[in-house]
């Protein structure tokens, strides 16, 4: 057993028996891990409230290599993204993106790079003047190029080519030619930015998450698109 102190982001907290919890965390150091929350829903609990989806922790924690579940030591708030929940938009692709990592990450699999995309990008989505679907795609985009799955654009014959030669890209030709153009490039261009208006990102970026389900090992449910398609219509 070895002690560990690492910063790491709440992906999903669970309820376990009568007062604990089991928690998805994501680490730069160990990359997705779970751990177990014993007596945490307990209100005299040191880690009463600290351990929800989106929170940014610095945690200590008690590591054993071939265990499912960790024990946390102790944990502290280094941030919280309080502008994110304030807003629909930004926090559907909060959400969106806490579920593309949650379910689509091996356990104990560091990936550095990614971790750090995955801070910029709430980061950015904090900021009041953000453009949460902008974000969200530069997001899915730098995704899928870590993977090695980012599909390529023939924007000759208006098509997007894949691996699996999958079609549920769906979009017309200004589309594949406006992706082409932002991929990338800094998504902050005040160009991009008037391009934008032109279509419907919201669309677009549905269609990458798509394309994320269908190539990933184990089938990724967006669950957030269920729930906020009812908020927004107002069920």
């Amino acid at each position: 057993m070895s002690i560990i102190k690492t910063d790491a982001l709440v992906l999903k907290s669970i309820k376990y028996g009568d007062s604990s919890k089991i928690v998805s965390l994501f680490s730069k150091e160990l990359g997705k891990i779970k751990v177990i929350l014993k007596s945490a829903r307990n209100y005299k609990s040191g880690l009463s409230g600290k351990f929800e989806t989106l929170n940014y922790l610095t945690v200590i924690l008690y590591y054993r290599k071939n265990r499912d579940l960790q024990n946390i030591y102790k944990a502290e708030f280094v941030r919280t993204f309080g502008n994110i929940v304030k807003e629909f938009s930004r926090l559907r692709a909060a959400y969106k993106i806490i579920e593309i990592l949650n379910k689509s990450l091996p356990d104990l699999d560091p990936n550095p790079k990614l971790y750090e995309i995955v801070l910029n990008f709430l980061s950015n989505l904090d900021l009041t003047e953000s453009d949460s679907e902008i974000l969200l795609l530069n997001f899915q985009i730098n995704f899928l190029k870590l993977a090695g799955l980012f599909p390529e654009f023939d924007i000759e014959n208006g098509k997007i080519e894949t691996l699996k030669n999958l079609t549920e890209f769906n979009l017309s030709n200004e589309e594949i030619e406006f992706l082409s153009k932002i991929t990338g490039q800094d998504f902050s261009n005040e160009s991009l930015k008037l391009a934008r208006n032109n279509f419907d990102l919201e669309y677009i970026s549905d269609r990458f998450s798509r394309f994320i389900v269908n190539n990933n090992a184990t089938p990724v449910f967006f669950k957030s698109d269920k729930v906020f398609r009812e908020l927004k219509n107002g069920i």
